[in-house]
């Protein structure tokens, strides 16, 4: 039996309706792949005039999803975390790493590169990587993958999830950049602006290039502050953080603490490039 989840785009606040675990594919709504329990969203309850997306592109509004369905339906289940499979609908709050990118596109329409990298009418897990330009994102089951892993001397984990990011490159600006939920990155280059960037969540990160951004001093230490927490050593020497150009704080006004976790950095086999005033 194949389960099905209900995915809401927390930027969007719109509703999508999937297969849990292949690939996106057209089917007709029946009683049996939804349920009237949409409404029991606790933070974001749909109204009858919002729009499901489903699988294959197709519309419907609330309303006419509920039409199609009793009042309750025992084999739903509500919650962020994979349900059992006696349950024939999911209904989930989180964003997985394609709604992750989407947002983040959503949230930056002034930029036609990142609109046309990750275009819906593309596959995300082929075709969200523009190898002219090397730029975009590699999951976990892309025949990409390990000729970046060797290239940049990483170190990948011996199992991987063929729905994660595990790379990402944008070179250029953006207003915001929403990827703190990216949470298996290994390598990750963002150009273009940025004041300041929260990696507390990249605990696998070992490749991180921040060049021709305008870092602060502050934003800097919490990197560094980062990436001494997570110990990623790399004997390897594949460890880098680049924090040269643009207007990226300089060396000289980092804060005594930034120095301290740079040095241990350095200890760990990492090579780490900056900004110096001389």
């Amino acid at each position: 039996m194949i389960s099905y989840k209900v995915v809401v785009n927390q930027q969007t606040k719109q509703y999508i309706i999937k297969p849990y675990g292949i690939k996106w594919m057209n089917f007709i709504l029946t009683p049996e792949l939804i349920s009237a329990q949409l409404d029991q969203f606790t933070e974001t309850t749909p109204t009858l005039e919002d729009e499901v997306i489903l699988a294959g592109g197709k519309k419907a509004t609330v309303e006419e999803v509920l039409a199609l369905v009793p009042a309750s339906n025992p084999e739903i289940y509500i919650g962020t975390t994979q349900p059992a499979n006696t349950f024939k609908l999911w209904i989930d709050t989180s964003m997985d790493d394609v709604d992750i990118l989407r947002a983040i596109r959503d949230a930056n329409p002034q930029s036609t590169q990142l609109a046309a990298l990750f275009d819906d009418m593309k596959d995300p897990h082929t075709e969200w990587w523009d190898s002219d330009n090397l730029e975009g994102v590699l999951f976990g089951d892309s025949p990409l993958l390990p000729s970046e892993v060797s290239i940049n001397n990483a170190v990948l984990p011996d199992i991987l999830d063929p729905n994660k990011v595990y790379f990402l490159r944008l070179r250029f600006g953006l207003n915001l950049l929403g990827i703190s939920g990216l949470t298996d990155l290994f390598y990750l280059n963002v150009g273009g602006g940025l004041t300041s960037i929260d990696i507390s969540t990249f605990a696998n990160i070992q490749c991180l290039g921040l060049y021709y951004n305008a870092l602060t001093s502050e934003s800097i230490e919490s990197i560094l502050h980062y990436l001494v927490l997570f110990n990623n050593p790399n004997t390897n020497h594949g460890n880098f953080l680049d924090l040269t150009g643009g207007t990226n704080a300089v060396f000289e006004t980092w804060t005594t603490q930034s120095i301290s976790d740079y040095d241990i950095l350095i200890s760990r086999y990492w090579n780490i490039t900056y900004n110096s005033a001389s």
